[in-house]
């Protein structure tokens, strides 16, 4: 990622991190925590599936990834049982928010 929307930036002394950014209006929105201390952006409106972002994870773990994202979405995320501890380091960028926890293997449900 090439702006300051990504975990080196916002949460530089955070072991654990997530950032979403929209690229239609720039916004940023993070979770930062490092045991038990959390700084967390507030939700500025509901993002669509289709919604183009950024993501940025830092050894954040899935259930607390999907928490995060679940808030900021106007759907519902599902996390596999088996995957809720596992630990997400990664950085998408520029991809529909629906395919980027396709990819990160959450579950989303298909629209009714």
């Amino acid at each position: 990622m090439s702006d300051d929307c990504d975990c080196d930036r916002q949460c530089p002394e955070s072991d654990h991190c997530a950032c979403i950014k929209t690229l239609d209006d720039g916004r940023c929105s993070c979770i930062c925590y490092s045991s038990p201390v959390q700084r967390k952006a507030k939700v500025h409106r509901k993002l669509d599936r289709k919604e183009m972002v950024q993501l940025c994870m830092r050894d954040v773990s899935m259930v607390v990834l999907a928490s995060f994202l679940a808030e900021r979405c106007d759907f519902e995320i599902y996390v596999p049982a088996r995957a809720f501890e596992k630990k997400v380091t990664k950085k998408l960028s520029n991809v529909p928010l629906e395919s980027a926890l396709r990819e990160l293997g959450m579950i989303i449900p298909d629209p009714a």
